[in-house]
């Protein structure tokens, strides 16, 4: 799907923020509202013109950025050192002081490790999903998590060999030494750190020895199915521990439907050029069917809509559903992710995750056999 479909959409749904600025009167500052698809645009670009190969590293360094990010991020967890906003009620908000974004980037950085088939990435997925844990992120989690099972039973279910079986292996155990290494830190931060550095060097370390161990015998599909019920089992403790988490989201989820109905509402009423960028914190107020405070909509496609006009958020859904249907198979279960993570919260109001959208997109014809071509799973 090499095609310049991602610059045109980018370029348009620029075009209209502008013209809704102009259109509503509003200040030159409004403008700055188009800079974040400008550089989609540029991004997609500069991505279509790469052959695959290129494409492929470009991805590894995404994935790369991601590891290191989510190390990092669990280190800040840890107060080592102490750098103010990037933990909040207990949740890790690094890099975006918004522990929801946050969550949906380690989310996809975990996809991405997973379908490029890299041996060194293979083996770095432990840490994506603890920064994952620790963001508390509700929406992420559930989202990664729908995502992740029907990934495993596809895999599972066209797995062919041991290392077929073997792959599947270390995604698993992984999964499962994430949800021990947060439980560690439910318990103690310093129990956390020390227990997350001991399993995931280990694992590192000792993976690649233990593949060959169980090359070429039945091993690999017997250790599967123990991993599977033993994450089964820590993923139902998981909710246990998490449950005054998951009362507070649902709590906030309701308001969200609120703000999402009040939203459309306002979009229906307006649906050219909506009301103008950044305008909902005004007008809402008076218009809102439930108690809330919000200055954005936590629906990254409405707020789109209410900032651009309904075409906007038209013509990004286009984009996504012509990648994820037509596109191969390398980014498309982070394109779900992100696509599906933006309807419940504002990651659109973020230029980073825009222009990761759409330098997915632009390299979504890319198959896991183009990944192959950098290395095999150790």
């Amino acid at each position: 799907m090499r095609t310049w479909f991602p610059l045109v959409c980018a370029l348009l749904i620029a075009a209209l923020f502008a013209v809704s600025s102009l259109a509503h009167g509003l200040s030159a500052e409004s403008l700055r509202q188009c800079s974040p698809w400008l550089l989609a645009a540029i991004a997609s670009v500069g991505v279509v013109i790469l052959g695959s190969s290129e494409r492929i590293w470009l991805l590894k360094g995404i994935a790369w950025l991601g590891v290191v990010s989510a190390v990092v991020g669990i280190a800040l967890f840890a107060d080592i050192p102490h750098l103010g906003g990037t933990v909040s009620a207990g949740r890790l908000n690094f890099l975006f002081q918004y522990a929801n974004a946050a969550g949906a980037w380690f989310a996809c950085v975990a996809l991405i490790c997973m379908r490029l088939h890299d041996a060194r990435l293979s083996r770095c997925l432990a840490p994506s999903f603890v920064a994952l844990l620790l963001t508390q992120s509700v929406g992420a989690i559930l989202l990664f998590g729908c995502i992740m099972c029907v990934c495993i039973a596809r895999k599972a279910i066209r797995a062919k060999g041991p290392d077929a079986w073997t792959e599947l292996c270390a995604l698993l155990v992984q999964i499962l030494m994430a949800t021990l290494v947060f439980a560690c830190f439910r318990m103690s931060i310093s129990i956390g750190v020390i227990v997350f550095l001991a399993v995931w060097v280990l694992f590192y370390e000792l993976w690649p020895k233990a593949c060959k161990r169980l090359m070429g015998k039945d091993a690999p599909r017997v250790v599967f199915w123990v991993a599977a019920c033993m994450i089964v089992a820590a993923l139902v403790a998981l909710a246990f521990v998490m449950a005054p988490r998951l009362m507070q989201a649902s709590g906030t989820f309701a308001e969200r439907l609120a703000q999402m109905r009040d939203a459309f509402t306002l979009l229906v009423q307006n649906p050219v050029l909506g009301i103008g960028p950044d305008q909902w914190q005004v007008v809402y107020p008076s218009m809102q069917s439930a108690e809330y405070r919000s200055a954005v909509v936590h629906s990254g496609y409405l707020q789109l809509g209410l900032d651009a006009g309904v075409l906007a958020p038209l013509a990004l859904l286009g984009m996504l559903a012509h990648a994820l249907v037509r596109g191969g198979n390398v980014v498309k279960p982070a394109l779900w992710l992100l696509a599906l993570h933006s309807l419940i919260d504002f990651d659109l109001r973020f230029a980073f995750f825009v222009v990761l959208i759409f330098v997915f997109v632009s390299a979504s014809d890319l198959s896991v056999e183009d990944g192959n071509q950098s290395g095999k799973v150790a």
